[in-house]
């Protein structure tokens, strides 16, 4: 990642986070970083790309073991999670 003409490496990864972790739409990100729509859209682009790509991914994303409590494994309310990743033990995160 490197910085462009106009935008730091670090504010175009700024700009994703915001994008991410908010929700908000790119017009907010417009408004907050005082950017065009073509380049919030693209730094978003860029940053997603590499943290899709194969060296990032393997490295940093993990998924939760498929391990589920006894207790709960027994209990007949839990039943409709049963194939759930991260449903119960409150690891799953809302997205926005």
């Amino acid at each position: 990642l490197r910085d462009t003409r106009y935008v730091t490496a670090e504010e175009q990864v700024s700009i994703f986070m915001r994008l991410m972790v908010f929700g908000t739409g790119n017009r907010e990100a417009q408004e907050r970083f005082q950017r065009s729509a073509d380049t919030i859209s693209k730094a978003f682009h860029r940053i997603l790309q590499i943290a899709c790509s194969a060296p990032f991914y393997t490295k940093y994303v993990h998924l939760p073991e498929d391990t589920t409590p006894e207790i709960i494994a027994q209990d007949r309310r839990y039943q409709p999670f049963r194939d759930c990743l991260a449903a119960i033990d409150g690891s799953l995160e809302d997205a926005f």
